[in-house]
């Protein structure tokens, strides 16, 4: 009886093993676990940021706070406005959509979190439209007749016409600013616009806002916001296929127009690299103003003498 034991013991343990096996097989490959309808407050760390990308994009096209702050309040995390700005710095840094990246700053700025490269786009240009003057239409001056006991009727004077109103002209800022270098830069990445702002020193110029205008829309970025690239650099990604004007500063006039990104010679077929351009600016120099020196005026001296014939003589004196 005694040697019974042991074989027991060993079929028990070789039969436990077996059905362990069978049922992580069966239950790992044959018939998985499936999760459905999972609440966001059950997301693991690393989907948590897509999550917060999605609401952000169904900001911009939905405009709709109350669902907002719906899906943000079904994470249930008290720190969820830091996690909102770190995942919109990050989406601004990956160069999405400018309308998405809008709608985000504008949720975080909401929030109570703002940051640096947040502030590029809780700004929008708004253009301005000078009035156009109309001008006051003349009165009629019609003579009158004013009758009088003498037999010849006498004329008034006709009426004197109003002045036209004086109109100052609001001309469009123009640019303190210059082109000095437009370059063609084909290196992989996203196709950008990329702006140096020097001053006359050749040396970069931080805080300068730089506007970019295209077919419906507008947005704008500000140099020294990327210290690694120098103090005047900022950029702008583009999309192919649309023409972009760049103004700098407080200027209404674009200083450089249809700039289009395009595909660059690539040796390798698989590889496609979309070019960028590289603008410099650099203030206008003050244009010297020319002085003028008055010189003498000729003086005209007429003199009518009473002589039965009316003779009449004229002279021309220059003063010395």
């Amino acid at each position: 009886m005694t040697d019974g034991r042991p074989r027991a013991l060993f079929v028990f343990l070789i039969a436990s093993a077996i059905g362990l096996i069978g049922g992580l097989v069966f239950a790992w490959f044959i018939s998985p676990v499936e999760y459905t309808s999972v609440e966001p407050s059950e997301l693991r760390v690393e989907f948590r940021p897509t999550y917060l990308q999605l609401v952000g994009a169904s900001f911009a096209f939905e405009n709709d706070w109350t669902r907002v702050s719906f899906r943000l309040g079904a994470l249930r995390d008290p720190n969820v406005n830091r996690q909102f700005a770190e995942v919109t710095d990050r989406t601004i840094a990956e160069g999405r959509p400018a309308s998405i990246l809008r709608a985000m700053s504008r949720m975080s700025d909401r929030l109570g979190v703002r940051t640096m490269r947040m502030i590029v786009y809780l700004a929008t240009p708004v253009a301005t439209v000078a009035p156009v003057p109309t001008p006051t239409a003349l009165p009629s001056a019609t003579p009158s007749l004013e009758p009088t006991p003498s037999p010849v009727p006498t004329f008034a004077l006709p009426d004197t016409p109003t002045p036209l109103p004086t109109f100052t002209p609001t001309a469009a800022p123009l640019s303190v600013y210059l082109l000095i270098s437009r370059e063609r830069v084909c290196e992989p990445g996203p196709a950008q616009i990329r702006v140096l702002i020097e001053d006359e020193k050749a040396k970069g110029v931080p805080g300068v806002d730089v506007w970019v205008t295209f077919e419906g829309g507008a947005d704008r970025f500000v140099t020294g916001l990327k210290p690694e690239e120098g103090p005047g650099y900022g950029d702008f990604d583009v999309q192919p296929g649309i023409a972009y004007d760049v103004a700098v500063a407080e200027s209404a006039l674009p200083l450089v127009k249809g700039l289009k990104t395009e595909q660059c010679p690539s040796a390798d077929a698989a590889q496609t690299i979309m070019a960028s351009w590289q603008l410099t600016f650099r203030p206008i120099p003050p244009t010297p103003t020319p002085t003028v020196t008055p010189g003498p005026s000729p003086t005209l001296t007429l003199t009518l003498a009473a002589t039965p014939a009316f003779t009449a003589t004229a002279s021309v004196t220059r003063k010395p």
